[in-house]
């Protein structure tokens, strides 16, 4: 009996083609395509800037970086949006410095 085209047979672990399994081989080189492409989505020299510009931005970025890379895009995003909303409260408990020229300056 042949399965309609797309559907594999009972116990199969390899994708289906056209009504055809597809080979360890063809999997591994379509992984590596795949790799290939999501390597020459992510630019590196992008992670220089947070760390310029404050260093636990770039904590937050690699962490959110990692976190998608190992658990999911949905669930590292989640994990990245905890951690920022996480670290707010010692933003706004510690003022930057051009307030706290101002609140000296203000101060008799």
């Amino acid at each position: 009996m042949e399965l309609p085209a797309g559907v594999a047979a009972e116990g199969s672990a390899h994708p289906v083609h056209r009504g055809r399994s597809i080979g360890p081989e063809s999997s591994t080189a379509l992984g590596a395509i795949v790799i290939f492409a999501a390597t020459r989505l992510i630019d590196l020299g992008e992670f220089r800037r947070p760390l310029a510009f404050r260093h636990s931005e770039f904590i937050l970025t690699s962490a959110t970086c990692r976190s998608a890379l190992i658990f999911d895009i949905l669930y590292g995003v989640l994990l990245g949006v905890a951690l920022s909303v996480a670290e707010m409260p010692a933003r706004i408990a510690v003022p930057t410095m051009p307030s706290w020229s101002w609140a000296c300056r203000a101060s008799p």
